[in-house]
């Protein structure tokens, strides 16, 4: 009894150390804003901004948030807004401000309106206690009478908040710095927002909030830590971390059996000893993320281990006994059995990585609001009658949405064509903004083309540009019938093209619900028949047997070596534990992420790819067990060993890529560059881009794709007396940063025309990432078709940020010279906007492409809007810019406000005509 209680009480510590690596872990994977819950994001309730999202779904380090981060200018909310019953009384937190970087404190934000203390050591930004209106001016700035405490720049600052007799009051350090009266409005949110210097630290940490609630003080704290994961699920982590330690105990007890008497207890003692003490060590020194520190210790257990296997062999020798073939046989069955069955079951073992957005959507749907709702079609669609796809007029499912699902349909394409099936289809809104047009979210895509240089195909991953494409078999007929029968299961995807199959691709199964549509990019395409329907069946469950059977089957080879123990036959006993042995690194890995789903470890690719490495070179390291149990019967044995210690060094290869590796580093840049197959290239040897790059259609992929601009539904033909106005350029003209769509800019111009009675409608034309060339494409391929009278180009900063050569901007004004000819030619008015920039943004705009697109729509006589010495003039306290290069909801009415005078000139000659 005095033995067994040491021995439990080791094991109970045991359990308890891998518990909390797999707690930190477990936390670490939801440890973002979003997963926090008391906090949102001001951006999140306009228009959409990838880089919001980026910034909610982050992990939290250091118990602290960056307010720069990214793009800069974050606004970060508390999720409670102020009612009557529940006033804020004290705001309390510590700061660091860096060198020309600030930090506002929204005291109470509704709408634009807002008043906010902002903490600045900036001369252009002062520090104070300001108030904005509802339109976001300015309207009462009270400076801090002494500044701000002059300290080093990245000391910590404590600093207090109070409302103290309808006055609020600053101290900095404990010293006053500060006094406002409270003002007027009541019920809004507060919260933190930083600045656009990306170079300089700039946070908070340590949040203490006390509210009046009911005559008493309620105070909450916010440390930014893991959103109790630990907490809520410790029973989980507890029975996970006990089954990695029991596979432990009987991985120990299975290389002790190869071992005489003596060895074999010695072996599980240093085993035991020695895990206790790494445990110990990677909990409390590790230099490494938290979210890596479990698969660390996978990897210098196998190392501890192994030595101390490889020792005792030498001094003890092994069992005369040992089946060495039938071992050798069994354990690399099992391994095969291990590691087929882990790579198959999900994308575990993979090193599949999702885009930020479509992983966020598919993990967590509060945070996007998709479109169509995600309910299966309660029919199936049939169209037996002809009917044309042409460029600007797809065929949509709209609402009814499929997951698994079959198409079959004939059609006949002509030469030079290019034909998209589009299914899954999903699509997002911006939260605030149910007017917002639906951007693609994510689709399966098959791509169908009588193109020289293009490959049918299936694309890999889709966004505004699909990946590479994986070839289809079969051969389209131009001009004859194709038939074409896609069906999409739990199995993977199926596709059949006049006849011939395209093996089975298990590695794309069902997206989410969706629509399904079928677009055309040059000429029209007929189609002759069409079906589609759910294909729903069993297939889904076919994921849960790799998994029971990676599970099992070691403890069927368990179960058969005790049975043989019984049974007195040594040689299946022991080849049944050398199987479980060598196994044990792919099992615990396995029991680490047993409850944890895919989409989740996706959320957190460098962290989930570290763990990932640290566990495979584990294993790897495993199969070194193999050389001392077969050293006798081995003729060379420098031979596995270095094979093994090859398949070893490329997995530590995979860490030193994930983990150490820049992002920019020239290696990473150019393995992870989008590659792309000889026949997809337009010019090998010039432009080194697949051949979509050149196709000038598929720039207008994200309003085409549904025939709207700013989300309305546009008839090709306008009413007579309209005038029909459209904003064309990147994502400034598009919105980013904007409260809703009915606030861009775009949508700010129809207003005011609305108000004095012109027929005018102005249309959001703008895409995200669009330039010169793209505003090019849009121009003279989609807009002919709705007849525009006035077009406004707001462009400049996508090709600036591209740092074009002058070969380059030659092009880019020459692209720009044919639109202004064009214009011209059609009677259209050309409104030229080159795109202002926050001042603090490290981005500049290019000097030579600005100066050039205004003198070439002046010599057309077309108008130029000065909007970049607009916002020079703005006053520099008032929230004009979201991010560097994206408009704030105020920015937004600037940009208006400078733009009508040039549109009412327009509208007034044509409505004078």
């Amino acid at each position: 009894m005095n033995r067994k209680l040491p021995l439990f009480l080791l094991t109970v510590a045991l359990v308890a150390l891998m518990a909390n690596l797999m707690g930190n872990w477990w936390s670490s994977r939801d440890n973002n804003l979003f997963n926090n819950g008391h906090w949102i994001v001001g951006k999140d309730t306009g228009k959409f901004l990838f880089y919001t999202y980026q910034f909610m779904f982050d992990p939290l380090e250091q118990n602290k948030v960056e307010l720069n981060s990214h793009m800069g200018f974050q606004e970060l909310l508390y999720h409670e807004a102020e009612t009557d019953d529940r006033r804020l009384q004290k705001l309390s937190f510590d700061m660091v401000v860096g060198g020309g970087t600030y930090i506002w404190v929204l005291l109470r934000k509704e709408g634009q309106r807002a008043f906010a203390c902002r903490f600045s050591y900036r001369k252009d930004y002062p520090a104070g206690f300001f108030t904005f209106n509802r339109r976001g001016e300015m309207v009462e700035h009270i400076p801090f009478p002494d500044g701000m405490p002059e300290i080093d720049r990245s000391t910590r600052q404590s600093v207090e908040l109070n409302l103290i007799e309808g006055r609020w009051t600053v101290t900095i350090d404990g010293q006053l710095t500060g006094s406002a009266p409270d003002p007027e409005f009541k019920n809004g949110r507060f919260g933190f927002r930083g600045s656009g210097v990306l170079r300089q630290r700039n946070y908070i940490e340590s949040v203490r909030i006390q509210w009046l609630a009911a005559g008493r003080l309620i105070t909450e704290y916010e440390n930014f830590a893991a959103p109790g994961t630990t907490q809520t699920q410790w029973l989980i982590i507890v029975l996970c971390a006990a089954l990695i330690v029991a596979l432990r105990l009987l991985r120990s007890w299975c290389l002790g059996s190869f071992l005489p008497s003596p060895g074999a207890t010695r072996y599980t003692g240093i085993d035991f000893v020695f895990a206790l003490l790494l445990l110990g060590i990677i909990t409390q020194w590790s230099p490494l993320p938290e979210s890596a520190q479990l698969g660390l210790s996978f990897l210098l257990l196998e190392i501890c281990s192994f030595a101390a296997f490889a020792w005792l062999i030498l001094k003890h020798g092994l069992n005369d006994n040992i089946p060495r073939i039938g071992l050798a046989i069994f354990i690399v069955l099992s391994c095969a059995i291990a590691t087929f069955s882990l790579f198959r079951h999900g994308d575990w073992a993979g090193r599949k990585q999702y885009p930020p957005a479509t992983t966020a959507a598919a993990s967590y749907p509060g945070a996007f609001i998709r479109y169509p709702d995600p309910r299966p079609s309660q029919t199936d669609i049939i169209r037996r009658e002809p009917f044309n796809v042409s460029f600007g007029q797809p065929f949509t499912t709209g609402d009814m949405a499929f997951n698994q699902q079959e198409i079959a349909m004939d059609f006949i394409m002509p030469v030079n064509t290019t034909f998209d099936i589009g299914f899954q289809q999903q699509s997002f809104f911006t939260r605030g903004d149910p007017a917002g047009e639906p951007l693609p979210l994510q689709r399966r895509l098959v791509r169908l083309s009588t193109v020289d240089h293009v490959s049918s195909g299936v694309a890999t991953q889709t966004g505004r540009q699909p990946e590479p494409f994986i070839p289809l078999q079969g051969t389209l007929l131009p001009g004859q019938t194709n038939t074409l029968h896609i069906r999409s299961t739990g199995q993977g995807l199926e596709i059949t093209l006049n006849g011939q199959e395209t093996p089975l691709m298990v590695s794309m199964p069902p997206l989410g619900y969706g629509e399904t549509v079928l677009m055309t990019y040059e000429q029209p395409i007929l189609i002759q028949r069409l079906g589609i329907k759910s294909a729903y069946n069993q297939a889904a469950k076919q994921y849960s047997w790799p998994l029971l059977g990676l599970l099992g089957f070691p403890f069927i080879a368990l179960t058969g070596g005790l049975l043989f123990r019984m049974l007195g036959s040594t040689t299946p006993t022991l080849a049944c534990a050398g199987a479980v042995a060598v196994t044990f690194p792919l099992l615990s890995y396995l029991a680490s992420v047993l409850f944890v789903d895919t989409l989740r470890l996706s959320l957190m690719p460098v962290d989930r790819l570290t763990f990932l490495d640290f566990a495979l070179a584990a294993s790897a390291w495993s199969m070194l067990y193999w050389i001392p149990l077969h050293h006798k019967r081995i003729r060379h044995p420098a031979l596995p060993a270095n094979v093994f210690l090859v398949v070893f060094i490329a997995c530590v290869t995979f860490l030193i890529w994930d983990i150490f590796l820049p992002a920019e580093h020239p290696l990473k840049t150019h393995f992870a560059a989008t590659s792309s197959k000889p026949g997809e290239l337009v010019d090998k040897d010039v432009m080194k881009a697949p051949w979509y790059a050149g196709n000038k259609r598929i720039g207008g992929n994200m309003f085409v794709w549904k025939q709207q601009f700013e989300g309305r539904w546009i008839p090709l033909e306008k009413e007579p007396g309209t005038i029909r106005a459209f904003v064309l350029g990147g994502s400034q003209a598009w919105g980013s940063g904007a409260g809703s769509t009915r606030d861009t800019f775009s949508g700010l111009l129809e207003q005011q025309c609305r108000q004095r009675g012109w027929p005018v409608e102005v249309y959001n034309a703008g895409v995200n990432g669009a330039g010169v060339s793209a505003v090019h494409d849009v121009f003279f391929e989609i807009l002919p078709h709705y007849k525009p009278d006035l077009v406004i180009l707001d462009i400049g900063l996508n090709d600036s940020a591209a740092r074009k050569n002058n070969a380059n901007i030659r092009d880019l004004l020459s692209l720009f010279k044919e639109i202004a000819q064009a214009c011209s030619s059609r009677d259209i008015d050309l409104i030229l906007v080159p795109e202002p920039v926050s001042p603090e943004a490290p981005l500049v705009p290019h000097e030579d492409l600005y100066t050039g697109l205004a003198a070439i729509a002046r010599k057309f006589d077309f108008q130029v809007v000065d909007a970049r010495s607009a916002f020079s003039l703005a006053d520099p306290v008032e929230i004009t810019w979201w991010d560097a290069a994206h408009l704030s909801p105020r920015g937004h009415i600037i940009m208006a406000d400078t733009i009508f005078p040039a549109l009412r000139n327009s509208i007034e000659e044509r409505l004078a005509q």
